[in-house]
Protein backbone atom coordinates (compact mmCIF):
# COMPACT_ATOMS: atom_id res chain seq x y z
CA UNK A 1 0.00 0.00 0.00
CA UNK A 2 3.10 1.86 -0.51
CA UNK A 3 3.85 2.51 3.25
CA UNK A 4 6.49 0.11 4.84
CA UNK A 5 8.45 -0.67 7.70
CA UNK A 6 11.96 -1.22 7.00
CA UNK A 7 14.16 -3.51 8.85
CA UNK A 8 17.69 -4.23 8.33
CA UNK A 9 20.49 -5.47 9.63
CA UNK A 10 22.09 -2.25 10.59
CA UNK A 11 23.56 -1.74 14.42
CA UNK A 12 21.49 1.46 14.68
CA UNK A 13 18.62 -0.44 14.78
CA UNK A 14 18.33 -3.15 17.66
CA UNK A 15 15.56 -5.16 18.87
CA UNK A 16 16.65 -3.17 22.23
CA UNK A 17 15.16 -0.16 20.34
CA UNK A 18 12.22 -2.44 19.91
CA UNK A 19 11.84 -3.26 22.93
CA UNK A 20 12.09 0.42 24.39
CA UNK A 21 9.54 1.30 21.87
CA UNK A 22 7.15 -1.27 23.27
CA UNK A 23 7.47 0.08 26.76
CA UNK A 24 6.85 3.62 25.52
CA UNK A 25 4.01 2.50 24.08
CA UNK A 26 2.80 0.67 27.47
CA UNK A 27 3.06 4.29 29.04
CA UNK A 28 1.47 5.64 26.74
CA UNK A 29 -1.64 3.85 26.97
CA UNK A 30 -1.29 3.95 30.72
CA UNK A 31 -1.50 7.70 30.62
CA UNK A 32 -4.05 8.07 27.83
CA UNK A 33 -6.69 6.26 30.05
CA UNK A 34 -6.66 7.71 33.49
CA UNK A 35 -5.10 4.38 34.78
CA UNK A 36 -7.20 1.80 32.96
CA UNK A 37 -4.33 0.99 30.82
CA UNK A 38 -4.96 -3.25 31.31
CA UNK A 39 -8.15 -3.08 29.24
CA UNK A 40 -6.04 -2.13 26.50
CA UNK A 41 -3.74 -5.43 26.24
CA UNK A 42 -6.58 -7.07 24.25
CA UNK A 43 -5.88 -4.73 21.47
CA UNK A 44 -2.50 -4.86 22.25
CA UNK A 45 -1.90 -8.68 21.88
CA UNK A 46 -3.86 -8.22 18.70
CA UNK A 47 -1.34 -5.82 17.13
CA UNK A 48 1.62 -8.16 18.30
CA UNK A 49 -0.43 -11.38 16.78
CA UNK A 50 -1.02 -9.03 13.37
CA UNK A 51 2.96 -8.31 13.20
CA UNK A 52 3.97 -12.42 14.14
CA UNK A 53 1.60 -13.65 11.14
CA UNK A 54 3.78 -10.59 9.05
CA UNK A 55 6.90 -11.83 10.51
CA UNK A 56 5.65 -15.45 10.11
CA UNK A 57 5.12 -15.10 6.10
CA UNK A 58 8.62 -13.24 5.74
CA UNK A 59 10.26 -16.45 7.49
CA UNK A 60 8.24 -18.60 5.45
CA UNK A 61 9.22 -16.88 2.25
CA UNK A 62 12.90 -17.83 2.82
CA UNK A 63 13.99 -20.96 0.31
CA UNK A 64 17.69 -20.42 -0.06
CA UNK A 65 20.30 -23.84 -0.04
CA UNK A 66 22.44 -23.02 2.65
CA UNK A 67 21.76 -26.12 4.78
CA UNK A 68 22.29 -24.21 7.91
CA UNK A 69 19.86 -21.24 7.61
CA UNK A 70 17.31 -23.13 6.34
CA UNK A 71 17.98 -25.66 9.77
CA UNK A 72 17.59 -22.25 11.59
CA UNK A 73 14.34 -21.54 10.11
CA UNK A 74 12.84 -24.69 11.52
CA UNK A 75 14.70 -23.82 14.78
CA UNK A 76 12.21 -20.56 14.78
CA UNK A 77 9.15 -22.27 13.94
CA UNK A 78 9.55 -24.81 17.11
CA UNK A 79 10.35 -22.29 19.14
CA UNK A 80 7.18 -20.46 17.74
CA UNK A 81 5.49 -23.57 18.54
CA UNK A 82 6.82 -24.33 22.20
CA UNK A 83 5.50 -20.64 23.14
CA UNK A 84 2.12 -21.44 21.38
CA UNK A 85 1.58 -24.63 23.27
CA UNK A 86 2.26 -22.22 26.58
CA UNK A 87 -0.48 -19.72 24.95
CA UNK A 88 -2.82 -23.23 24.81
CA UNK A 89 -2.29 -24.15 28.35
CA UNK A 90 -3.10 -20.72 29.50
CA UNK A 91 -6.28 -20.04 27.17
CA UNK A 92 -7.76 -23.69 29.03
CA UNK A 93 -6.56 -22.32 32.20
CA UNK A 94 -8.50 -19.25 31.89
CA UNK A 95 -11.71 -21.69 30.21
CA UNK A 96 -11.21 -23.87 33.25
CA UNK A 97 -11.52 -21.22 36.13
CA UNK A 98 -13.66 -18.93 34.59
CA UNK A 99 -11.47 -15.72 34.12
CA UNK A 100 -13.79 -13.35 33.06
CA UNK A 101 -13.74 -9.37 34.27
CA UNK A 102 -12.04 -8.49 37.34
CA UNK A 103 -10.15 -11.86 37.41
CA UNK A 104 -8.23 -11.02 34.66
CA UNK A 105 -6.46 -8.71 36.40
CA UNK A 106 -5.25 -10.74 38.88
CA UNK A 107 -2.10 -12.51 38.70
CA UNK A 108 -3.01 -16.59 39.98
CA UNK A 109 -1.98 -17.82 36.85
CA UNK A 110 1.63 -16.19 36.21
CA UNK A 111 2.56 -17.42 40.01
CA UNK A 112 0.92 -20.49 40.70
CA UNK A 113 1.13 -22.04 36.94
CA UNK A 114 4.06 -20.20 35.21
CA UNK A 115 6.90 -18.67 37.21
CA UNK A 116 6.98 -21.04 40.12
CA UNK A 117 5.92 -24.37 37.51
CA UNK A 118 6.16 -26.34 34.67
CA UNK A 119 5.16 -23.78 31.85
CA UNK A 120 7.81 -21.60 33.53
CA UNK A 121 10.79 -23.96 33.12
CA UNK A 122 9.77 -24.75 29.55
CA UNK A 123 9.41 -21.36 28.34
CA UNK A 124 13.07 -20.91 30.59
CA UNK A 125 13.92 -24.35 28.33
CA UNK A 126 12.58 -22.81 25.33
CA UNK A 127 14.66 -19.80 25.06
CA UNK A 128 17.65 -21.28 26.25
CA UNK A 129 17.98 -24.00 23.26
CA UNK A 130 16.86 -21.33 20.46
CA UNK A 131 19.73 -19.05 21.97
CA UNK A 132 22.12 -21.80 21.66
CA UNK A 133 21.06 -23.22 18.16
CA UNK A 134 20.86 -19.49 17.01
CA UNK A 135 24.29 -18.45 18.20
CA UNK A 136 25.89 -21.90 17.13
CA UNK A 137 24.40 -21.27 13.32
CA UNK A 138 24.87 -17.34 13.37
CA UNK A 139 27.09 -17.05 15.42
CA UNK A 140 26.09 -14.19 17.33
CA UNK A 141 24.76 -13.67 21.11
CA UNK A 142 21.49 -13.06 22.20
CA UNK A 143 21.92 -14.15 25.04
CA UNK A 144 20.55 -10.84 27.15
CA UNK A 145 17.75 -11.34 25.29
CA UNK A 146 16.43 -14.52 25.87
CA UNK A 147 18.03 -15.93 29.14
CA UNK A 148 18.96 -12.80 31.06
CA UNK A 149 18.60 -9.11 31.29
CA UNK A 150 20.29 -6.54 33.18
CA UNK A 151 18.75 -3.12 34.22
CA UNK A 152 20.61 0.22 34.49
CA UNK A 153 21.78 -0.36 37.69
CA UNK A 154 23.62 -3.46 35.92
CA UNK A 155 21.50 -5.63 38.03
CA UNK A 156 20.59 -9.32 36.49
CA UNK A 157 17.47 -10.85 36.19
CA UNK A 158 15.61 -13.92 35.12
CA UNK A 159 13.09 -12.66 32.00
CA UNK A 160 10.48 -14.94 34.15
CA UNK A 161 11.09 -12.23 36.94
CA UNK A 162 11.39 -8.97 34.99
CA UNK A 163 8.95 -9.84 32.05
CA UNK A 164 6.15 -12.01 34.49
CA UNK A 165 6.20 -11.02 37.91
CA UNK A 166 2.99 -10.00 39.31
CA UNK A 167 1.92 -9.55 35.64
CA UNK A 168 -2.33 -9.79 35.60
CA UNK A 169 -3.48 -12.89 33.53
CA UNK A 170 -5.05 -10.29 30.74
CA UNK A 171 -1.25 -9.35 29.88
CA UNK A 172 0.38 -13.00 29.54
CA UNK A 173 -0.25 -13.48 26.10
CA UNK A 174 0.67 -10.21 24.78
CA UNK A 175 4.36 -10.98 26.57
CA UNK A 176 4.64 -14.70 25.02
CA UNK A 177 4.06 -12.82 21.51
CA UNK A 178 7.00 -10.25 22.10
CA UNK A 179 8.69 -13.13 22.80
CA UNK A 180 7.94 -14.48 19.01
CA UNK A 181 8.56 -11.20 17.51
CA UNK A 182 12.05 -11.02 18.92
CA UNK A 183 12.54 -14.57 17.58
CA UNK A 184 11.28 -13.51 13.91
CA UNK A 185 13.49 -10.68 14.04
CA UNK A 186 16.68 -12.46 14.96
CA UNK A 187 16.08 -15.35 12.76
CA UNK A 188 15.19 -13.14 9.43
CA UNK A 189 17.72 -10.19 9.95
CA UNK A 190 20.30 -13.07 9.82
CA UNK A 191 18.48 -15.24 7.12
CA UNK A 192 17.92 -12.25 4.97
CA UNK A 193 21.62 -10.82 3.83
CA UNK A 194 19.07 -7.71 2.15
CA UNK A 195 17.14 -5.15 3.96
CA UNK A 196 13.18 -6.67 3.73
CA UNK A 197 9.91 -5.23 4.21
CA UNK A 198 6.71 -5.51 5.53
CA UNK A 199 3.84 -3.66 3.92
CA UNK A 200 1.52 -2.04 6.63
CA UNK A 201 -1.47 0.38 7.18
CA UNK A 202 -1.37 3.59 8.44
CA UNK A 203 -2.42 2.93 11.97
CA UNK A 204 -5.03 5.49 13.73
CA UNK A 205 -7.32 5.85 16.60
CA UNK A 206 -10.87 5.10 16.53
CA UNK A 207 -12.23 8.57 17.11
CA UNK A 208 -10.51 9.25 13.60
CA UNK A 209 -11.56 6.26 11.51
CA UNK A 210 -14.27 8.23 10.45
CA UNK A 211 -14.74 5.11 7.59
CA UNK A 212 -16.04 2.62 10.93
CA UNK A 213 -19.78 4.04 10.91
CA UNK A 214 -21.21 2.18 13.57
CA UNK A 215 -19.60 0.23 16.13
CA UNK A 216 -20.24 -0.12 20.35
CA UNK A 217 -17.70 -0.13 23.02
CA UNK A 218 -19.79 -2.84 24.70
CA UNK A 219 -22.00 -5.41 24.27
CA UNK A 220 -24.29 -7.70 25.70
CA UNK A 221 -23.39 -11.70 25.82
CA UNK A 222 -26.43 -12.72 23.07
CA UNK A 223 -26.42 -9.33 21.64
CA UNK A 224 -25.84 -9.41 18.22
CA UNK A 225 -22.75 -7.30 17.06
CA UNK A 226 -22.81 -5.30 14.11
CA UNK A 227 -19.94 -3.18 13.10
CA UNK A 228 -20.44 -1.12 9.89
CA UNK A 229 -17.05 -0.09 7.55
CA UNK A 230 -17.15 2.05 4.69
CA UNK A 231 -14.51 1.82 1.68
CA UNK A 232 -13.51 4.99 -0.53
CA UNK A 233 -14.38 3.30 -3.49
CA UNK A 234 -16.60 0.13 -4.62
CA UNK A 235 -13.50 -2.06 -5.67
CA UNK A 236 -12.00 -2.08 -2.19
CA UNK A 237 -13.37 -4.61 0.44
CA UNK A 238 -12.73 -3.44 4.06
CA UNK A 239 -11.31 -6.54 6.08
CA UNK A 240 -12.54 -6.65 9.94
CA UNK A 241 -10.54 -9.61 11.93
CA UNK A 242 -12.35 -10.13 15.63
CA UNK A 243 -10.51 -11.97 17.69
CA UNK A 244 -8.13 -13.60 15.47
CA UNK A 245 -11.00 -14.36 12.86
CA UNK A 246 -11.68 -12.72 10.05
CA UNK A 247 -15.41 -12.00 9.29
CA UNK A 248 -17.18 -12.10 6.19
CA UNK A 249 -18.91 -9.09 5.26
CA UNK A 250 -22.19 -7.69 3.90
CA UNK A 251 -22.69 -5.52 1.39
CA UNK A 252 -25.02 -2.78 2.14
CA UNK A 253 -24.86 -0.17 -0.53
CA UNK A 254 -21.67 0.20 -3.48
CA UNK A 255 -19.06 1.54 -0.43
CA UNK A 256 -20.61 0.11 3.18
CA UNK A 257 -20.32 -2.96 4.35
CA UNK A 258 -21.66 -4.23 7.68
CA UNK A 259 -20.29 -7.15 9.77
CA UNK A 260 -22.01 -8.59 12.24
CA UNK A 261 -21.82 -11.78 15.06
CA UNK A 262 -23.40 -13.07 18.23
CA UNK A 263 -20.38 -13.90 21.00
CA UNK A 264 -20.65 -17.20 22.52
CA UNK A 265 -18.86 -16.29 25.86
CA UNK A 266 -17.84 -13.04 27.32
CA UNK A 267 -15.13 -11.00 27.92
CA UNK A 268 -12.43 -8.70 25.89
CA UNK A 269 -11.98 -9.25 22.02
CA UNK A 270 -9.72 -7.56 20.26
CA UNK A 271 -10.77 -6.14 16.75
CA UNK A 272 -8.66 -4.72 13.76
CA UNK A 273 -10.36 -2.68 11.00
CA UNK A 274 -8.54 -2.30 7.63
CA UNK A 275 -9.65 0.12 5.33
CA UNK A 276 -7.88 2.03 2.25
CA UNK A 277 -4.21 1.90 3.95
CA UNK A 278 -5.69 2.61 7.36
CA UNK A 279 -5.66 0.42 10.55
CA UNK A 280 -7.58 0.88 13.74
CA UNK A 281 -6.69 -1.36 16.71
CA UNK A 282 -9.26 -1.48 19.33
CA UNK A 283 -11.43 -3.98 21.57
CA UNK A 284 -14.93 -4.76 22.26
CA UNK A 285 -15.92 -5.74 25.80
CA UNK A 286 -18.95 -8.19 25.86
CA UNK A 287 -20.72 -8.07 29.32
CA UNK A 288 -22.30 -11.07 30.82
CA UNK A 289 -26.33 -11.01 29.63
CA UNK A 290 -28.72 -8.70 30.75
CA UNK A 291 -32.56 -7.42 30.17
CA UNK A 292 -31.80 -5.07 27.21
CA UNK A 293 -35.31 -3.78 27.35
CA UNK A 294 -36.93 -1.63 24.61
CA UNK A 295 -37.73 1.15 27.43
CA UNK A 296 -35.95 2.66 29.82
CA UNK A 297 -37.85 1.77 32.78
CA UNK A 298 -36.59 -0.93 35.10
CA UNK A 299 -39.87 -1.20 36.90
CA UNK A 300 -43.33 -2.81 35.64
CA UNK A 301 -46.76 -2.46 36.62
CA UNK A 302 -48.56 -5.14 36.11
CA UNK A 303 -52.23 -6.76 37.21
CA UNK A 304 -52.46 -9.98 39.26
CA UNK A 305 -53.22 -12.62 36.76
CA UNK A 306 -53.01 -10.84 33.76
CA UNK A 307 -50.79 -11.04 30.90
CA UNK A 308 -48.23 -8.50 29.67
CA UNK A 309 -45.68 -8.46 27.33
CA UNK A 310 -41.83 -6.52 28.11
CA UNK A 311 -40.11 -6.25 24.88
CA UNK A 312 -36.12 -6.45 24.38
CA UNK A 313 -34.33 -4.20 22.40
CA UNK A 314 -33.93 -4.77 18.49
CA UNK A 315 -31.36 -7.36 17.89
CA UNK A 316 -31.06 -8.18 21.55
CA UNK A 317 -31.65 -11.64 22.44
CA UNK A 318 -31.20 -13.99 25.48
CA UNK A 319 -28.36 -16.50 25.11
CA UNK A 320 -28.84 -19.85 24.63
CA UNK A 321 -28.73 -21.67 28.63
CA UNK A 322 -30.30 -19.04 30.14
CA UNK A 323 -33.40 -18.80 31.80
CA UNK A 324 -36.37 -16.15 33.46
CA UNK A 325 -37.03 -16.99 37.61
CA UNK A 326 -39.72 -15.19 39.62
CA UNK A 327 -41.12 -17.05 42.64
CA UNK A 328 -44.29 -14.80 42.39
CA UNK A 329 -44.83 -14.41 38.53
CA UNK A 330 -45.42 -17.25 35.53
CA UNK A 331 -42.42 -15.68 32.88
CA UNK A 332 -41.39 -17.22 29.31
CA UNK A 333 -39.39 -15.68 26.79
CA UNK A 334 -39.97 -16.32 23.16
CA UNK A 335 -38.99 -14.27 20.09
CA UNK A 336 -37.40 -11.12 22.17
CA UNK A 337 -40.44 -10.81 24.19
CA UNK A 338 -40.73 -11.55 27.94
CA UNK A 339 -44.39 -12.86 28.96
CA UNK A 340 -45.16 -12.17 32.94
CA UNK A 341 -48.77 -13.35 34.59
CA UNK A 342 -48.20 -11.60 37.96
CA UNK A 343 -49.60 -14.67 40.42
CA UNK A 344 -49.26 -11.98 44.03
CA UNK A 345 -49.74 -8.46 44.94
CA UNK A 346 -46.84 -5.89 45.28
CA UNK A 347 -43.59 -5.84 44.21
CA UNK A 348 -41.71 -8.96 42.11
CA UNK A 349 -38.48 -9.59 40.89
CA UNK A 350 -38.03 -11.14 37.58
CA UNK A 351 -34.37 -12.66 37.41
CA UNK A 352 -32.39 -13.90 34.51
CA UNK A 353 -30.18 -16.61 35.07
CA UNK A 354 -27.01 -17.44 33.42
CA UNK A 355 -24.87 -20.46 34.55
CA UNK A 356 -26.43 -21.17 37.01
CA UNK A 357 -26.08 -17.26 38.29
CA UNK A 358 -28.18 -14.43 38.58
CA UNK A 359 -26.84 -11.99 36.25
CA UNK A 360 -30.00 -9.42 36.26
CA UNK A 361 -33.04 -8.58 37.11
CA UNK A 362 -36.44 -6.01 36.56
CA UNK A 363 -38.97 -5.51 38.96
CA UNK A 364 -43.11 -5.90 38.41
CA UNK A 365 -45.35 -3.86 40.91
CA UNK A 366 -48.39 -6.21 40.62
CA UNK A 367 -51.72 -4.76 41.54
CA UNK A 368 -55.07 -6.05 42.70
CA UNK A 369 -57.13 -7.00 39.48
CA UNK A 370 -60.41 -5.31 39.31
CA UNK A 371 -63.82 -7.59 39.33
CA UNK A 372 -62.80 -10.79 36.91
CA UNK A 373 -65.01 -11.20 34.13
CA UNK A 374 -66.85 -14.92 34.27
CA UNK A 375 -69.02 -16.20 31.90
CA UNK A 376 -71.47 -19.37 31.93
CA UNK A 377 -70.10 -22.99 30.11
CA UNK A 378 -71.57 -25.98 29.36
CA UNK A 379 -70.30 -29.07 30.23
CA UNK A 380 -67.47 -29.02 27.18
CA UNK A 381 -66.36 -25.52 28.08
CA UNK A 382 -67.42 -23.46 25.51
CA UNK A 383 -69.61 -20.33 26.90
CA UNK A 384 -73.48 -20.64 26.45
CA UNK A 385 -76.65 -19.74 27.48
CA UNK A 386 -78.37 -20.66 30.61
CA UNK A 387 -80.71 -23.17 29.40
CA UNK A 388 -77.29 -25.22 28.36
CA UNK A 389 -75.07 -23.74 31.58
CA UNK A 390 -73.23 -26.36 33.51
CA UNK A 391 -70.49 -23.92 35.74
CA UNK A 392 -69.55 -20.91 35.85
CA UNK A 393 -65.78 -19.96 34.91
CA UNK A 394 -63.58 -17.08 34.69
CA UNK A 395 -62.30 -16.16 31.23
CA UNK A 396 -58.60 -15.51 32.28
CA UNK A 397 -57.40 -19.41 33.35
CA UNK A 398 -55.38 -17.95 36.03
CA UNK A 399 -58.79 -17.73 38.24
CA UNK A 400 -61.42 -20.26 39.19
CA UNK A 401 -64.61 -19.95 40.77
CA UNK A 402 -65.53 -21.75 43.74
CA UNK A 403 -68.81 -20.16 44.55
CA UNK A 404 -71.65 -17.83 43.73
CA UNK A 405 -74.91 -16.64 44.14
CA UNK A 406 -78.19 -16.59 41.95
CA UNK A 407 -81.41 -14.75 42.17
CA UNK A 408 -84.54 -15.23 40.29
CA UNK A 409 -86.56 -11.80 40.00
CA UNK A 410 -90.17 -12.06 38.42
CA UNK A 411 -92.14 -9.07 37.16
CA UNK A 412 -93.92 -8.82 39.86
CA UNK A 413 -91.11 -8.33 42.69
CA UNK A 414 -90.76 -11.50 43.86
CA UNK A 415 -87.50 -12.98 44.17
CA UNK A 416 -85.71 -16.50 45.23
CA UNK A 417 -81.30 -16.48 45.67
CA UNK A 418 -79.83 -20.01 46.05
CA UNK A 419 -75.58 -20.20 46.96
CA UNK A 420 -73.39 -22.73 45.52
CA UNK A 421 -70.60 -23.38 47.08
CA UNK A 422 -68.63 -24.46 44.12
CA UNK A 423 -68.48 -23.68 40.35
CA UNK A 424 -71.30 -25.67 39.38
CA UNK A 425 -75.00 -25.52 38.78
CA UNK A 426 -76.57 -28.08 40.98
CA UNK A 427 -79.76 -29.31 40.32
CA UNK A 428 -81.56 -27.04 42.61
CA UNK A 429 -80.25 -24.09 41.01
CA UNK A 430 -81.16 -25.69 37.27
CA UNK A 431 -84.91 -26.06 38.68
CA UNK A 432 -85.05 -22.60 40.02
CA UNK A 433 -84.41 -21.30 36.69
CA UNK A 434 -86.94 -23.90 34.85
CA UNK A 435 -89.51 -22.54 37.09
CA UNK A 436 -88.89 -18.57 36.40
CA UNK A 437 -91.29 -16.43 34.17
CA UNK A 438 -90.75 -14.96 31.17
CA UNK A 439 -89.70 -11.77 31.69
CA UNK A 440 -88.08 -12.74 34.97
CA UNK A 441 -84.22 -11.44 35.75
CA UNK A 442 -81.67 -13.72 36.53
CA UNK A 443 -78.51 -12.57 38.37
CA UNK A 444 -75.28 -13.93 39.16
CA UNK A 445 -73.79 -12.53 41.75
CA UNK A 446 -71.45 -12.40 45.13
CA UNK A 447 -69.28 -14.73 42.78
CA UNK A 448 -65.81 -15.61 44.72
CA UNK A 449 -62.63 -16.93 42.29
CA UNK A 450 -59.52 -17.88 43.75
CA UNK A 451 -56.32 -17.51 41.99
CA UNK A 452 -53.40 -20.36 41.07
CA UNK A 453 -51.45 -18.81 43.73
CA UNK A 454 -52.35 -20.33 47.41
CA UNK A 455 -54.78 -17.49 49.39
CA UNK A 456 -55.12 -15.28 46.31
CA UNK A 457 -58.60 -14.54 46.02
CA UNK A 458 -60.74 -11.99 44.15
CA UNK A 459 -64.61 -11.73 43.05
CA UNK A 460 -66.07 -11.95 39.68
CA UNK A 461 -68.24 -9.53 37.81
CA UNK A 462 -72.24 -10.03 38.31
CA UNK A 463 -73.99 -11.69 35.44
CA UNK A 464 -77.27 -10.05 34.74
CA UNK A 465 -80.13 -11.03 31.65
CA UNK A 466 -83.57 -11.53 31.32
CA UNK A 467 -85.30 -14.58 30.61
Amino acid sequence: MGNTIKITKSKSFTYKKLNFLYLIFLVFMFFSNSGEYLRHYPALLNTQQNLNERLIEKLNTFSGTDEQKNELKEITLTYLTELSSIEKAYNEYKSKNKLESKRLYDHDFVNSKFRFGDLGRKFSDANKVFQERFMKISKRDISHEFLNITDENNVEFELKTFYFQDLPNIAFEAVLEHFKSLALYNSIVYLFDDEFSISKAELVMLNQAKFIQKIKSKYSLGEKVEIVVKSDDSKSIPSLKMNGKMLIPKKMDSTSYIYSFVPGESGNFPLEVLSNGKRVITSIEVSKPEFLIETEKSTFDGVVGEKFIIRLQQNSVLPAGSKLISSYADVSYRNGEITVIPTKTGKISVLLNYKSEVVDEFFVYAHEPKQIEVALQDIAGNNSNITQAYRLESTNTFWQVVGFRMTVVEPNGNKKSLKSATRFLRNELKALEAKAVSGSTIVFDEIRVMGKEKGLTNMGKPIIFVK
